[in-house]
């Protein structure tokens, strides 16, 4: 209904993404962020002053609202607590609670690199599928365009990117594969917390693969079974439950996407509409 109230023309509905709260002792599943959109900015709109949005994918945008949401939980600005306080005076989320990510489509990059044709099962196991040289590869996204490309070892440069050289941007799946090791905080708030918060699920509207799901998402990161060493105490390789909506509307969509993007979070409770190549709102204003 929130993304419904925006119009048509603005809602750069193409992908939807949404952080979602379940409450284990409640059984009950309340939508704490949520983001549209498929582009990113231009590369003659960069800026280093921290009030442009780089990157407005829907699942981006998504997890920037819901570290807006923990803030205004850690100030106590929101009817809900989520957190309670160690010992040592650091926050925990409380342990009844978990955290699921829904998008509507396959991450862009590595999640999205496989064909109708490739078998696959659906009882969300991770078995993460390695049959191809480019299966597990680092991907950016790539200016002006849509889909992903492998990364190189060409440096990007500030004054090559104003020369027209094209913009690269980390790909959606290697950003959730981060998220998987380093947590959906962020490196500020991480400061407030004792552990990081792991997404306990990831859902998809349509595209799904468990195969390479579960290798663009986490497997990749300790492939062969090697556990990853060397982290801070709390942190891990987290392996969320991976799996699609029982009812899949399936049709390839050929149109290009809008370059507006919504967000909305719980504790803004209010609808902002952002123009993706200016990373600005649409009235040129910086986002929230």
């Amino acid at each position: 209904s929130l993304v419904a109230s925006v119009s048509e023309d603005l809602s750069g509905r193409k992908v939807i993404a949404a952080i979602l709260l379940h409450d284990d002792i409640e059984d009950q599943l309340s939508v704490v962020s949520l983001g549209t959109g498929n582009c990113f900015v231009a590369g003659d709109n960069l800026c280093d002053e921290g009030n442009v949005i780089h990157d407005s994918h829907a699942e981006i945008i998504a997890k920037r609202g819901f570290q807006r949401y923990l803030l205004k939980e850690i100030y106590g600005l929101t009817d809900r607590r989520i957190f309670k306080q160690t010992l040592f005076g650091t926050l925990k989320v409380m342990s009844h609670l978990s955290f699921h990510l829904y998008i509507s489509t396959a991450p862009c990059g590595d999640g999205a690199v496989f064909t109708h044709a490739d078998p696959h099962h659906t009882d969300g196991d991770h078995e993460p599928v390695f049959r191809k040289q480019q299966h597990g590869l680092l991907r950016t996204k790539v200016e002006k365009g849509e889909g992903t490309i492998p990364t190189d070892d060409t440096p990007q440069t500030l004054d090559g990117i104003r020369r027209g050289q094209r913009l690269r941007t980390m790909s959606c799946s290697d950003k959730i594969c981060r998220w998987n090791v380093l947590g959906i905080q962020g490196a500020l708030l991480s400061l407030f917390l004792v552990e990081p918060i792991y997404l306990s699920s990831i859902t998809l509207g349509m595209l799904f693969n468990d195969g390479h799901m579960s290798r663009a998402m986490c497997c990749r990161v300790d492939g062969n079974g090697r556990p990853l060493t060397g982290l801070p105490p709390g942190y891990r390789a987290q392996h969320p439950k991976l799996g699609c909506v029982t009812r899949v509307t399936d049709t390839r969509s050929v149109d290009r996407s809008s370059p507006l993007s919504v967000n909305w979070n719980m504790a803004d409770n209010s609808v902002e509409v952002t123009d993706a190549t200016r990373g600005m709102t649409t009235r040129n204003t910086a986002s929230r």
